[in-house]
């Protein structure tokens, strides 16, 4: 494969990618605070592992956010900075990631995944 195709087809999987882990985030928002909680416990390793995905890219990369965004997003995993680091980490296995993910309180990641999905939706377009 040419170089230059080879690229563009990195670049069109990359969007891809970014395209469905914006629908998989806009399902969840539409869910409740606790119908959250509970559907944690149902999905499949690989939705845990890219909401996990989604999560470490907001907190540790420049992905471009509003300043204001971004330090609510900081203020409110500020108590539980033990806990989003092990869920944004590959190492950890993937239950206990999920197992993490359902210990935090149904506000916070409600919260975080509404401030996220206006984020995604303007990186995709």
């Amino acid at each position: 494969m040419a170089p230059s195709l080879r690229k563009r087809t990195d670049k069109k999987t990359k969007l891809n990618a970014k395209q469905c882990h914006l629908t998989f985030l806009k399902l969840l928002k539409k869910l409740s605070k606790q119908e959250l909680r509970d559907t944690l416990s149902f999905l499949s390793d690989n939705a845990v592992d890219s909401l996990c995905e989604v999560l470490f890219n907001c907190l540790y990369s420049e992905i471009t956010m509003p300043k204001r965004r971004k330090m609510y997003l900081k203020q409110l995993i500020a108590q539980h900075r033990r806990a989003y680091h092990k869920i944004t980490d590959k190492e950890e296995p993937v239950e206990e990631r999920r197992k993490l993910l359902q210990k935090q309180s149904p506000k916070s990641l409600y919260r975080f995944i509404q401030i996220i999905v206006p984020v995604f939706s303007d990186l995709t377009k």
